[in-house]
């Protein structure tokens, strides 16, 4: 049989939008996104803004593909987190995912990308804080 392909974000492009749950320590909510992701040259842009009980967290990301068929991750217009020094995430895709991981004075995160049935996508992610405390998220977004 023939290895499966590596998923290629690219052809997620377009606007999706959905719902998902952040956990922060102990605490539970709900979150609602909107998500954007387009070519811009070689990269693909990743941007959108979800809705958090204590606001909205803009986000915009550029996925830079390297020769080697991985990606590098930066942050374009988005302010990094105060307490982060976490500059640039990478990752390879495989068949089920891209999966982008950085770390930086005591502090990791992942965030992975995968592809869900009828053209949707889900965004998890998974920060472990100097203090040891992880943050998750998961949404799953459909395309609007």
């Amino acid at each position: 049989t023939p290895a499966l392909a590596n998923f290629d974000i690219a052809s997620k492009s377009g606007s999706g939008a959905g719902t998902g749950q952040v956990l922060r320590g102990d605490d539970l909510d709900e979150v609602t996104c909107r998500v954007t992701i387009a070519p811009e040259g070689a990269a693909i842009a990743v941007e959108g803004r979800c809705a958090v009980p204590e606001g909205a967290a803009p986000f915009d990301v550029l996925l830079q593909p390297q020769a080697d068929g991985s990606y590098i991750a930066t942050g374009r217009t988005l302010e990094r987190r105060a307490d982060s020094q976490i500059e640039e995430l990478r990752g390879s895709p495989d068949a089920n995912a891209l999966t982008l991981s950085g770390a930086a004075g005591g502090e990791s995160l992942t965030v992975q990308f995968v592809p869900r049935p009828e053209d949707g996508l889900r965004i998890a992610t998974r920060r472990t804080l100097p203090s040891g405390r992880q943050d998750t998220s998961v949404v799953e977004l459909a395309r609007r």
